[in-house]
């Protein structure tokens, strides 16, 4: 809902600091016609709707880059985990390295 608020604010079609601090209220009022009620009316709302669509589509990226990080530890944990086990066996293995030499068992 803040996101929307704000981005209402951004737009300039809500005034809250300006408002709150003039002692004139009536110079923020004005008058609408029916029609022009219908077409501000019909405006916000597209804007609001728009603006509920971008929020819903960056949240779902935001979702899918955390399972991409997730997902990426994941890996990246189980490769260092395969490296340190890879180095406990190859400390024992000296004899390895004497077969390559042909002085071996």
């Amino acid at each position: 809902m803040n996101y929307c608020l704000n981005a209402l604010i951004a737009k300039g079609s809500i005034k809250i600091q300006n408002f709150k601090n003039n002692q004139n209220k009536w110079v923020y009022a004005y008058l609408l016609t029916p029609q022009g009620l219908a077409e501000k009316t019909a405006l916000t709302s597209g804007f609001l709707k728009r603006k509920m669509q971008e929020y819903h589509q960056l949240k779902a990226e935001i979702e899918a880059l955390s399972r991409e990080v997730q997902i990426a530890e994941g890996d990246l944990s189980a490769k260092l985990s395969d490296l340190s086990v890879g180095e406990a066996g190859g400390a024992g293995g000296v004899s390895g390295k004497a077969n390559v030499h042909g002085t071996g068992n």
